[in-house]
Parts: structure tokens; sequence; C-alpha cells
């Protein structure tokens, strides 16, 4: 029996030794060409973090006043720093030639002080999209192919080439530590097509899931665990897809923002609440969709904030929107249909909730309550 429920025990011992807050682990950069041999390749990073020395995740407004207050010559030095690390971890190649480049940043150099002491903010930790690194340079001449790489300090990139205008071009995905794809610098200007948007936010949704969504995973083995019948378990599904797809539509168009402070940890608690009523009971109540409706509008809070990390193209708004959320419901039915090839044929055995449903949710109990305390502040 061990041996035949490893894989699952092992997916949820992994967890609970990786237990943190719900991140997004990548850097949006930007690349545009003005026509002639001159480049520009904005990133998105935390400029404020590194001048303070803190993780963007640890950055507080206490840490940005104090970057406000340096002294010239200290932040001279901590800017110097800064580029010199981007030196060693990014590179940019024409032609498989190593290109140098120039660094501003031009949102943040120099850093001026509020205006008024209410624009600081109230959060605890800044947005790690607040802040743009630039870098410029010229191609070689009759250079034909640009690759981009970037140390896995930066996490997986999301690429994007666009044109003078901002329109969108060519959107990939780089690893975390991997080279991009050679990109074509001969290749007509025209703005990406519906169908490959379609595609590229259907996988980035997908992705956000498996292997990068350890919350909403926990969370659909929560609704797993007590529902031995499929149908139910579909419904369940459904709803929570509806949910939080109406809170990703009403965030993402401005409507509903709420601090991922407050998002964060109640989706952690979201997944203790599941994963309890899966030990206090054996049956699949009415008021459980109801509870996963409720649960999923958290949920869909929290892929707002992923979204808004990896940007959506103006031109295709709404289908990138759309095939997000999908690519998302695709994910959440592959965590089923693995949880299925694992415990799928124990389910209805006498001993299924005994030695599976009440230890595996218990685990998933103590891995929210966690995240939900980390979350708060009470631990890490």
């Amino acid at each position: 029996m061990l041996r035949l429920t490893l894989p699952l025990w092992i997916v949820l011992l992994h967890f609970s030794m990786d237990a943190r807050a719900h991140e997004v682990d990548l850097t949006r950069v930007q690349v545009s060409f003005d026509g002639s041999s001159r480049f520009t390749v904005d990133m998105i990073y935390d400029v404020h973090a590194f001048l303070a020395g803190v993780r963007p995740e640890h950055l507080t407004p206490e840490d940005i006043e104090r970057v406000r207050n340096m002294a010239a010559l200290e932040l001279a030095q901590r800017t110097e720093e800064l580029r010199e690390y981007l030196r060693r971890r990014v590179r940019l190649r024409f032609d498989d030639t190593v290109t140098p480049y120039e660094i501003a940043f031009p949102d943040v150099d120099p850093i001026p002080p509020p205006a008024d002491p209410a624009d600081t903010p109230e959060q605890k930790h800044a947005s790690p999209i607040s802040r743009i690194v630039r870098l410029t340079g010229d191609a070689p001449d009759g250079a034909k192919k640009f690759v981009f790489w970037a140390s896995k300090s930066f996490g997986n990139i999301i690429l994007e080439f666009v044109d003078t205008d901002g329109r969108l071009l060519h959107q990939l995905r780089v690893e975390k530590g991997d080279r991009s794809r050679p990109y074509d610098l001969t290749r007509p200007s025209v703005p990406i097509g519906r169908g490959q948007v379609a595609w590229d936010y259907l996988v980035l949704g997908f992705e956000h899931i498996l292997p990068e969504g350890p919350d909403h995973i926990l969370f659909v083995l929560g609704l797993f665990l007590l529902t031995v019948q499929l149908r139910p378990l579909i419904w369940q599904v459904t709803m929570f897809t509806l949910a939080h797809s109406v809170t990703l539509a009403l965030s993402t168009y401005g409507v509903i923002r709420l601090s991922p402070e407050i998002v964060e940890p109640l989706i952690a608690l979201s997944i203790v609440c599941v994963a309890v009523e899966n030990i206090l009971t054996s049956r699949l109540y009415p008021w459980r969709p109801v509870v996963v409706f409720l649960f999923g509008l958290l949920h869909g809070l929290g892929f707002a904030g992923v979204l808004e990390e990896l940007g959506l193209p103006r031109e295709r708004f709404l289908t990138a929107l759309v095939s997000f959320n999908v690519g998302v419901e695709f994910g959440q039915l592959a965590v089923i249909g693995l949880a299925l090839v694992l415990v799928g044929w124990a389910r209805n055995r006498l001993w299924y909730r005994r030695r599976i449903v009440v230890p595996a949710s218990t685990v998933i109990a103590l891995i929210g309550l966690y995240w939900s305390m980390e979350r708060i502040g009470l631990i890490g």
C-alpha cells in the first residue's frame, strides 16, 4: 500500500518542505528595435530592493524610505553594484556574439522624495513589478538573430518583442537560466496574431497550475479526496473555475482590487478549510459547491496578481485573459487526472478513507496552516 501510494506522499512532502507564500518567480522583459541598429531592453525588476539589500518580497516601506534618504555617495555605490550585477548575469547576443549595453534606471535614478506622505505604500512590501532596468545599445551591422540570457536569479523569463508603437510582435517563455530561442531580426514587424496570443497565454495559465501553483494544486487535491464520484467532483471544479473567472476578470479590468496581504493568507486558509472538512466528514454536503465557489473568488484574485506580472497585450487583451483562464482550467483537470492515476483505483475500497483521505488531508491542512501563518507574518 505504501509503495503504491508513494508518489502522492512525495508530492505532499515536497509542498510541506517548500511551503512558502504564493509568488510569481519570473521577470518580464520587453525588447524593441528602433528600425536601425539601436535596441532597448526593459526588464521589470525591483531596483529598490537591490539598493536596500533585501529580497523583493521582503521590501518594506521603511526600506524604500531608507533608499530615498541614502547619501549620494552610498546611492551611487549601490547603483554601480547593481550595474555590475546585471553585467554578470544578463547577456545579449547578436549572431552568437555577446554585445555590450548601457544600463539605466529610468524611474529610479535619481530617487525623488514623495510629494505627499500619503503616497507612501501601505503594504508591507512593494510590488516586484514596480521598477524598470533599461539596457540600450547598438546591434552589430547586419545582425540577423538575437538571443537573450539571464541567470537563474531572475527566475523564468517572459520575453516580449514590440515595435516602436508598443504593439506586441512576438512573445516566448524562457526557463530560468536558459537562453531564449533565437529571434529573427529580419522578420516583418507584424503584430502577433490572435491564435498565437491564445496559445501563449493558455500555456502560461496551465503552467501556473502545473508545476508553479502549489496553492491551487493542494486546493484541487482537497476537492478530489472527499469526492469519490467523478460527476460531483467535476461540478465542484466547474464552480471553482466560474468563481475565479469572475474575480480574475474584474480584477484585471480594475473593478476589484484587494491587497495580496489579504488574499494570500485567505487562499491558504481555504486550503485548510477544505482539508479539515475532509477529515471531519465522509459525506459531500450540498453546501460544498457554494463554499468552493466562494473560495474560487479568492483564488481568482491570486491569479490576477499573476496576470499583472505577466502583462496583457493591448491589442489582444480579452483573448489573452480568456486563454489564460482556460489554461488554468486545463491545469486543474490535469491535477485531477494525475490524482486519479495515483489513487483512483482505490477510491471504492473500504480502507480508502482511513489510509488515503484522512492522512493526506491532514498533511494538506498542516501545509495550508503553515502558509497562512507565514503570510500573516507570524512565522518565517
